[in-house]
């Protein structure tokens, strides 16, 4: 394999995906546990209060895994492989919810439908699920438009304005949370293009280039610092999860893989079974994320104040983990119950 950054890039996609996982569920559930070690309990603070990032790596490698998936299948087809995959774990989890939280049914078909999503708040349930289903839902058309237009920079570049104009402008219309959603617009195109050109073989991977996505991670963990920290505001509201996290996630997919490839080939078996687990936990990702905060949220108001950080981080993952893998198999004896139908 030619050690390109393209290359590496899909030789470590799941890899990339485990590391975006494990950074949510810092985001989520994570109890610090380095108060008192200066520089440690910054990275510490830091990486919990920034970890939404891994959304955005998740929609960068999305869009990339979109362009090339499209190009496989008839457009039902493609719908129907990747809402199967995203909205079987997102109903066996709030059926579940349904039950032990007493629910009412308006609630469970507000928050399945995507109805709570769009006109209530993103946040009623799992909202990374309601807005890769509409990114799923509109990329047939998006795409295209993406293949008709002669320069693809050009589209995407027009797509980027667009976006731009109209969330300055409904900036006094539109909820404030939606914005969490929308402002990964840019991520996802982004991936689209990065997909078209990994496809055309147009990415060189030379040193300066390597350079360039250091110095573009830099200027993200910068301006995500700003952001989050400091209530910088930058070009549109919500400004923490957008320009800073676009920067971050693309420059830093290339960089993981990269570094990944290093721990492949320099640190033998116990470098290459760390990342296995990583892709373990890319594998399980979407499973992973469905019970974080649920079943993390439970453990963690039954031990906080009464054991350690240490404990309760333990317990909460050891918890999560054994409901990812419950809800990972039922998904998985659905999806050969489905395939059996056929």
């Amino acid at each position: 394999m030619e050690v390109n950054g393209t290359n590496l890039l899909l030789k470590y996609r799941k890899t990339i995906m485990g590391v975006a996982a494990i950074l949510i569920y810092v985001g989520h559930v994570w109890e610090y546990m380095f108060g008192k070690v200066p520089i440690i309990s910054f990275v510490e603070y830091f990486v919990k209060m920034t970890g939404f990032v891994g959304v955005d790596f998740f929609l960068f490698l999305s869009g990339i895994g979109l362009f090339f998936a499209i190009q496989k299948y008839e457009v039902f087809d493609f719908y129907k492989r990747r809402l199967r995959r995203v909205y079987i774990p997102f109903v066996i989890t709030a059926f579940a919810m349904l039950m032990i939280n007493r629910w009412t049914w308006s609630e469970f078909f507000g928050n399945i439908s995507g109805w709570n999503f769009l006109f209530k708040n993103i946040y009623t349930l799992l909202w990374f699920v309601p807005a890769i289903m509409i990114f799923y839902m509109i990329f047939p058309l998006y795409y295209k438009g993406f293949q008709a237009a002669n320069n693809k920079y050009l589209f995407t570049g027009l797509i980027f304005v667009v976006w731009l104009l109209l969330s300055i402008l409904l900036s006094n219309m539109m909820r404030e949370d939606l914005y969490g959603f929308t402002n990964r617009i840019p991520v996802f195109t982004i991936g689209v293009l990065f997909g078209w050109l990994i496809q055309q073989q147009k990415l060189v991977f030379t040193k300066f280039a390597w350079i360039l996505c250091v110095v573009a991670w830099i200027l993200g963990i910068y301006l995500a610092f700003k952001t989050t920290f400091q209530g910088c505001f930058l070009l549109v509201p919500t400004s923490n999860c957008c320009i800073p996290n676009l920067l971050i996630a693309t420059s830093g997919s290339f960089l993981l893989a990269k570094i990944f490839y290093f721990v492949d080939m320099r640190t033998g078996t116990l470098g290459r079974w760390s990342l296995r687990i990583l892709e373990f936990f890319g594998m399980i990702s979407l499973e992973f994320y469905c019970v974080q905060e649920w079943i993390g949220g439970i453990i963690l108001n039954k031990l906080r104040g009464h054991h350690r950080a240490i404990t309760i981080n333990a317990a909460v993952f050891i918890g999560v983990l054994a409901s990812t893998l419950v809800l990972y198999a039922i998904c998985k004896l659905l999806e050969r119950m489905f395939q059996k139908e056929k």
